[in-house]
């Protein structure tokens, strides 16, 4: 089995297979729309000895938050096989190949939203995305009230104060997109009432923009309908009361409220009445750490000084399992692989991205992987490994 980029004049046979895979309805392609030139790019594929490709996917290249930093993420998306060919490791081998591929590329992290947790389990991804689902009738916000000024930015406004209040609401996050161009085109173009997407931006009584949100408009029933929040972001706490304010003005014409909402954020203190608010946390993707080595190194680390050993078994990527020793102090870190030796902890690639991400903190991680026993130097871990601001809301 051969596994590589696939070549501009196969692009149309990848399009055979993600349509195939998924059940896609093809429509006529407009001939006043060209074709992109480079849509094979990023497009990794399986193929047999007789060089029938067999399976593919996507591995898009972002930039995202971590700790701080601007890091490499490799995205996962439309994982596709034909039926015919399933159940013979194809998919299994463009991973091997991808996970190498976003090793020597410099790559951090890759992430993606599965359609199966447990099927990607076996590449080393682990949930580290959940979302806050609330369900809340409209009357529940009749006693909001904002000072702010709100406007409904339109296409065509100046996107600059919905760039920074993202960029501000997601900088001490971890993986979060830093958004280019591309990111902000696909978040906002089209006709709003076409597409029944409205987007409003508040500002301070200084005039300077502290939240947004892009509303999307359901349907319950006929003449019947909700609100659902597409996109949200605010420049610090409190943010949430601009939003809120706005729905009470909107209640006569929707009857619900859906937001799947930063799970930092708990509206079990926003209302009077919680009970009448319905909540469903659910997992929203998986992660897996591609560089252990400069994941423990780009971690924020105390100001006082420490040391500890990590034992990492990933089976897919050599350089990074071994046991790794880390010096810190003065907030900076140094890790580096030793050849041998006890550790603190041993754990395998997807508890240690759910640990260096801040999915889990130290105790969190003894409820759920007990099988990795307690560690040794539990106080020093417990420092280190803290739960972080995990976001991620572009999808791919």
């Amino acid at each position: 089995m051969l596994v590589r980029p696939i070549k501009p004049e196969e692009m149309q046979k990848a399009r055979d297979i993600f349509d195939i895979a998924f059940g896609m309805e093809r429509k006529p392609r407009d001939p006043d729309k060209p074709e992109d030139p480079d849509a094979h790019v990023d497009i990794r594929a399986a193929f047999n000895e007789a060089g029938v490709m067999m399976g593919l996917f996507h591995l898009i290249p972002y930039t995202v938050w971590y700790e701080g930093h601007q890091v490499g993420m490799g995205g996962i998306g439309g994982v596709a096989t034909l039926p015919e060919h399933r159940r013979y490791g194809s998919i299994r081998a463009v991973f091997d190949y991808c996970l190498r591929e976003m090793y020597e590329r410099g790559m951090l992290v890759s992430t993606l939203y599965p359609f199966s947790y447990a099927y990607y389990r076996k590449f080393g991804y682990e949930t580290a995305f959940v979302r806050r689902r609330l369900q809340v009738k409209m009357s529940e916000f009749a006693r909001f009230r904002s000072d702010e000024s709100i406007t409904q930015w339109m296409p065509g406004d100046d996107e600059a104060p919905l760039r920074q209040v993202y960029d501000s609401f997601v900088r001490n996050t971890n993986m979060a997109v830093c958004r280019e161009d591309e990111n902000w085109e696909w978040k906002l173009k089209g006709d709003p009432f076409e597409k029944r997407r409205y987007i409003y931006l508040w500002r301070d009584t200084n005039g300077e923009p502290t939240s947004y949100v892009i509303l999307g408009v359901g349907d319950i029933e006929k003449y019947v309908r909700h609100l659902h929040v597409q996109d949200f972001a605010c420049r610090g706490p409190g943010g949430t009361q601009g939003l809120f304010a706005l729905l009470r003005n909107m209640s006569a014409a929707y009857e619900q409220f859906i937001w799947e909402m930063p799970p930092w954020i708990d509206p079990n203190t926003l209302f009077h009445e919680p009970i009448e608010a319905k909540q469903e946390i659910q997992p929203r993707g998986m992660a897996r750490i591609i560089n252990v080595g400069e994941s423990l190194r780009l971690l924020r680390h105390p100001e006082a000084p420490g040391s500890y050993t990590l034992r990492v078994i990933d089976a897919q990527l050599p350089e990074n399992d071994g046991v790794w020793q880390v010096e810190f102090g003065s907030g900076q870190a140094q890790a580096k692989k030793v050849q041998s030796g006890e550790a603190d902890w041993t754990l395998d690639i997807r508890a240690f991205t759910q640990l260096v991400l801040g999915f889990y903190d130290v105790d969190a991680m003894l409820w759920n992987w007990p099988e990795a026993g307690a560690p040794a130097n539990i106080d020093t871990l417990q420092r280190v490994f803290r739960r972080r601001k995990l976001f991620l809301a572009d999808y791919f």
